[in-house]
């Protein structure tokens, strides 16, 4: 009965181990995933809708870019290191010395340093786009005036209204409108 407990357990732990290394693989996988994916929606964001000249509170944004490159340096970096790290597992089981592998503290620290760095990323990143689309939307075109035919946004001063030339790009909707 002892023997039969003692191989269900061993079996119990190699099969929480595979899980663990599953784990450890997917949040890997993922968290460069998001960074990645981030960084691509952050410079979006900075070219088609609020223009880094435009922003408000930029110093968001470049913290966000800076989480989103540490999180993918550190994720290498990971990689790299347990990447090692199974070789020389790999070598001390071939020489049946098991017994001499110690577990590695860092990989930890660098998974805990990833989850810190790309959820400052995110939260800065979507704090910086939340605070821009407002800007933005207080921004644009909320009611067009018509002079002569022609659609005048509000901005324009309705004191004055024959404007000889006009022209107003609207950075949203990619559209200029041209008045003479």
């Amino acid at each position: 009965m002892s023997e039969q407990f003692d191989k269900e357990k061993q079996e119990y732990i190699n099969a929480l181990q595979k899980d663990y290394r599953y784990s450890i693989s997917k949040f890997d996988t993922q968290s460069l995933t998001i960074a990645g994916g981030a960084l691509g929606i952050a410079l979006t964001f900075i070219k088609d809708i609020a223009p880094l000249k435009q922003s408000i509170f930029n110093g968001l944004f470049y913290l966000s870019l800076i989480a989103f490159v540490i999180t993918i340096m550190l994720g290498f970096i990971a990689h790299y290191y347990s990447g090692k790290i199974l070789l020389k597992t790999i070598k001390l089981a071939e020489e049946d010395k098991l017994h001499e592998f110690k577990e590695d503290k860092f990989i930890p620290i660098y998974n805990f340093s990833v989850l810190i760095f790309l959820t400052l990323g995110l939260v800065s990143l979507i704090t910086y786009c939340i605070l821009n689309i407002e800007k933005v939307k207080k921004s644009e075109i909320k009611v067009a005036e018509v002079i002569e035919g022609k659609h005048i946004p509000d901005t324009v001063s309705k004191k004055n209204s024959n404007v000889k030339n006009f022209i107003y790009t609207d950075s949203v909707n990619n559209k200029t409108i041209k008045l003479k």
